[in-house]
């Protein structure tokens, strides 16, 4: 007879399987958006919710709507850049239910555009308190609970700004490159003690973060999601779905993964973009962002056309790297 493995979901009464039956997830940044979907979703495969903000209106809500589904949730009003309000989460999730199995950090901030110019100390530190710190603190102290108990799953909410620089994300871009250093170096340290680390790292998506965005269309995301097979941002539940595959036992043999979550195939040609744009882009100029390639890293790339004996140049040069790749065109 074959051994049936130690981390089989289990079955629910009408023998449907759920990822998360008697498991206790603390959700950071879970009142709206990707938190929001993911407690919504987490709370609909079995498992038992914190749901964390710092709205309790919001909070609140999402519990009721957990609870209306026939789920399981408690809200925890939680500033996560705060020691003591993250001592009282632990605190708050061990006495409502005794163990913490999941952990996911999805609580972030865009903050300021600011380059290296403008950007205050106040600023960084914000972003960063928000996006990276919060993070590390938060794994500080559930990793070892999640040890003693012998096996626990934490997903890190990044982004693809983890993998690249866009323009004017300076410290969103340096903290989410950290979140992500964070996890493989987590990952390595204490997955041989049965905690698995991997991280999610979303694309752009329909969220409250990113609407302001969406609404310019030459911005560098608008046109990149107009230029991608999807033609469309992404939706927070499919963000939820990425974690809950992650946090699940399905990815048990996942450690220090960056599961993204977005348009990052090369079926964009670069050929023809500049075919696309050749005709908008001024003479001996840098222009504005032209071309966007969906390649794994996303770069972004500025475009000029000049002439040189009869034939049209495109130049490209790609943000943060600055290497320039020409292509000609008979004129």
């Amino acid at each position: 007879m074959t051994e049936q493995h130690s981390w089989k979901q289990e079955e629910d009464k009408e023998g449907i399987a759920m990822k998360f039956e008697n498991k206790v997830a603390i959700i950071t940044g879970s009142t709206r958006g990707i938190g929001r979907a993911t407690a919504e979703l987490f709370a609909k495969e079995g498992a038992k919710v914190i749901v964390v903000g710092t709205k309790e209106e919001l909070g609140e809500s999402c519990v009721n709507e957990i609870k209306a589904a026939g789920g399981e949730a408690i809200f925890c009003k939680t500033d996560v850049t705060s020691d003591e309000s993250l001592d009282n989460l632990v605190k708050t999730a061990l006495d409502a239910y005794g163990k913490i199995d999941i952990l996911v950090n999805n609580a972030g901030v865009g903050g300021t555009t600011a380059n290296m110019d403008q950007i205050t100390m106040d600023e960084w530190n914000t972003v960063l308190a928000t996006n990276l710190t919060a993070p590390f603190v938060l794994c500080k102290k559930l990793i070892p609970i999640m040890e003693k108990q012998g096996a626990g799953t934490i997903v890190n909410v990044a982004s693809m700004a983890a993998t690249a620089a866009g323009r004017g994300g300076l410290a969103y871009t340096s903290a989410k490159h950290g979140l992500l250093g964070l996890t493989r170096q987590m990952s390595l340290d204490h997955g041989r003690t049965g905690v698995r680390i991997n991280a999610v790292l979303p694309g752009p998506i329909a969220t409250d973060m990113i609407a302001r965005v969406l609404a310019i269309p030459q911005h560098p995301v608008t046109m990149k999601i107009g230029m991608s097979p999807a033609k469309r941002p992404g939706e927070p539940i499919e963000v939820a779905q990425a974690i809950a595959f992650l946090a699940s036992d399905e990815a048990s043999f996942i450690h220090g993964a960056a599961l993204a979550v977005a348009v990052v195939s090369d079926c964009l040609c670069l050929h023809q973009q500049v075919t696309d744009h050749i005709n908008a882009i001024p003479h001996n100029t840098f222009s504005t962002v032209y071309l966007i390639s969906s390649g794994h890293s996303s770069p972004i790339y500025l475009a000029d056309k000049f002439f040189y004996q009869s034939v049209y140049f495109i130049r490209l040069v790609r943000i943060g790297i600055m290497t320039s790749i020409l292509y000609p065109f008979k004129r």
